[in-house]
C-alpha cells in the first residue's frame, strides 16, 4: 500500500571517496583521477567523468577513456573517519538514521519538519549546508515519501543540490511515470537491457506491462517492478522495520576483468568491513554469514 504520511531524506556525499582524497591534495580537483587502479576504480571525480570514467569500470578500460588519469590508492580508513564525521552531522536530524554505506544515508525527518515547522526544501538546505561547513565535503539530498523516490531524487541535482518531490499521490505518480528504468535503485544495466528487450524502457512500463512481466519474472522480482512502477517503496519507522529484520546484507556489482586472486579478496574485505560497519551501528549480531554469488546470466550460487 503506499504510504504518503513519513518523510525521508536521502544524503548521498557527491564523489566521496575522491572528494576525500581531494581535501590532501586540492590540485586533484582539476585533473581527471579515480580512485582505484587498472583493474578496477571505485569512484571518480567530475573532470575524469567528463571522458566517461565511470564508478565501477575496469581501470585499463577508463584509460582508454582518459590517457592523461590519474589513479589514487583506495584508503578505507580514511574514508571512515570522514564519515564518521558526515554522520554525526546527521544524526542530529534523524538519532537513527539508516546508514546505506560509507557515502550514504537515509534519515526520516518526519518528526523533525513537525518539531521545527519548516519545510523539507528548507532543512535539506540547512543540512547540506552543514555537512559542507564541518566536513569540508559537498552533499546531494532527495526528499520524498518513500526511501526508494529519496533516493532517486538524490541524483537529479548533483552535485551540492536538491530535489524535494512531494507527498501528494499525484506529485508522485507524475514524476515516476517518465521515470528510465535505470534510475531505479537496483536495476542496473543487465536487467535494463533484459527489460528494453521487453519493451520497458520507463516505469510506467512496469505496470502497462505487468501481466508479462508476471510470467517473465519471479514473484519476488515482479512484485518489485510493480511497486516502483507505482512509486512505492519503504517508509515504515527504522523501529518498525528493524524488529522484524530476518537479515542483512552488502553487495557489489564487479567486471570479471582482472578481479582475481589478491584483488579478489581485497575487494570482498572490503565488502565484509561495510557490513560489519553496518551490523555495529545497527547493534546486530549474527547467527549465520553467506556468500552469494550472481553471474551474468541471474544464476545465483
Amino acid at each position: 500500500s503506499r504510504d504518503l504520511s513519513r518523510t525521508w531524506m536521502h544524503v548521498d556525499m557527491d564523489m566521496f571517496y575522491a572528494a576525500v582524497h581531494i581535501l590532501d591534495e586540492p590540485r586533484l580537483a582539476t585533473v581527471p583521477m579515480a580512485v582505484g587502479g587498472k583493474s578496477m576504480i571505485s569512484t571518480a571525480n567530475y573532470a575524469a567523468r567528463k571522458f566517461g570514467v565511470r564508478s565501477a569500470m575496469p581501470g585499463f578500460i577508463a584509460l582508454k577513456l582518459c590517457p592523461q588519469l590519474t589513479f589514487v590508492k583506495s584508503d578505507f580508513a580514511k574514508y571512515r573517519a570522514k564519515a564518521e564525521q558526515v554522520r554525526a552531522v546527521l544524526a542530529r536530524y534523524d538519532p537513527r538514521f539508516i546508514a546505506a554505506g560509507l557515502d550514504e544515508s537515509y534519515l526520516d525527518v518526519t518528526a523533525c519538519l513537525e518539531e521545527r515547522g519548516v519545510g523539507a526544501a528548507e532543512l535539506a538546505e540547512e543540512i547540506r549546508a552543514a555537512v559542507a561547513a564541518e566536513t569540508q565535503l559537498t552533499c546531494s539530498c532527495g526528499v520524498a515519501a518513500n526511501r526508494m523516490l529519496a533516493k532517486i531524487c538524490s541524483d537529479l541535482n548533483k552535485p551540492d543540490g536538491q530535489y524535494v518531490l512531494a507527498n501528494e499521490r499525484g506529485a508522485v505518480m507524475r514524476f515516476i511515470s517518465d521515470l528510465p528504468i535505470r534510475k531505479v535503485p537496483g536495476i542496473g544495466k543487465v536487467s535494463e537491457k533484459v527489460l528494453v528487450g521487453l519493451g520497458v524502457r520507463v516505469c510506467s512500463d512496469l505496470v502497462s506491462k505487468a501481466g508479462l512481466l508476471s510470467h517473465v519474472y519471479s514473484a519476488t522480482a515482479f512484485e518489485s517492478f510493480l511497486r516502483a512502477g507505482l512509486g512505492i517503496g519503504s517508509s515504515e519507522p527504522v523501529g518498525d522495520e528493524e524488529e522484524a529484520r530476518k537479515g542483512i546484507s552488502c553487495e557489489r556489482t564487479f567486471s570479471a576483468a582482472g578481479l582475481e586472486g589478491a584483488r579478489l579478496e581485497e575487494r570482498l574485505g572490503e565488502i565484509v568491513a561495510t557490513l560489519a560497519k553496518q551490523m555495529q551501528e545497527k547493534g546486530l549480531r549474527a547467527r549465520h554469514m553467506t556468500v552469494k554469488m550472481k553471474r551474468v546470466d541471474f544464476v545465483i550460487k
